[in-house]
């Protein structure tokens, strides 16, 4: 699912794609038992931690926690969140502010060339009467990841990323059998 989604954070307009005051998002809404929710927890942090090491992204975890009046659900989201992040041995940094719609959060912060820190890839449990609901981004903000994916590389993407890497074009029918052997090559 993709969703537009209005940025309340958005206050300084001079930072570009990188605090947006609208952005693009993916987001996956994951149900499940809450007997397996660490489990879940688990596979979708190895889930999102991809895309950054995929990009080589230097970057940080982060486990956003909402103190809200609401102490035992989120004592409880807190935990099993931690939990998830002690099974896979990562090292992470505790922020005490959560966002209005989630309780507890795991972000992935991504370095720019200047080390301001963004938010990436995300994984949150929901506010609410069900507690087995998980909000798990790839990407975070789209539009700031392919800023901050230009911005690394100088805008020499890897070849992995176009849609279309090599076009071989035959002029005539005597290199035909040469485009095939090119072909052949770059194949291997």
């Amino acid at each position: 699912e993709l969703t537009w989604i209005t940025n309340p954070d958005s206050n300084d307009m001079q930072q570009g794609l990188f605090q947006p005051f609208c952005y693009l998002t993916d987001s996956t809404h994951l149900f499940c038992l809450k007997e397996n929710l660490l489990k879940e927890c688990i596979s979708s942090l190895q889930f999102i931690l991809k895309i950054p090491k995929i990009l080589g992204f230097e970057f940080e975890i982060v486990l956003r926690g909402s103190y809200s009046k609401v102490r035992k659900k989120s004592d409880m989201h807190l935990s099993i969140m931690q939990m998830a992040l002690k099974e896979l041995q990562l090292e992470y940094r505790i922020e005490k502010k959560g966002h209005s719609d989630f309780i507890e959060c795991v972000e992935v912060h991504i370095a720019d060339s200047l080390k301001r820190w963004w938010c990436g890839p995300f994984l949150s449990l929901l506010k609410g009467d069900q507690e087995a609901i998980l909000l798990r981004s790839m990407f975070g903000n789209l539009e700031r990841m392919i800023g901050l994916l230009i911005e690394q590389t100088g805008g020499k993407l890897p070849l992995w990323l176009a849609s279309e890497n090599v076009r071989i074009i035959v002029v005539n029918a005597e290199s035909k059998l040469y485009a095939e052997a090119v072909c052949s090559q770059l194949s291997q």
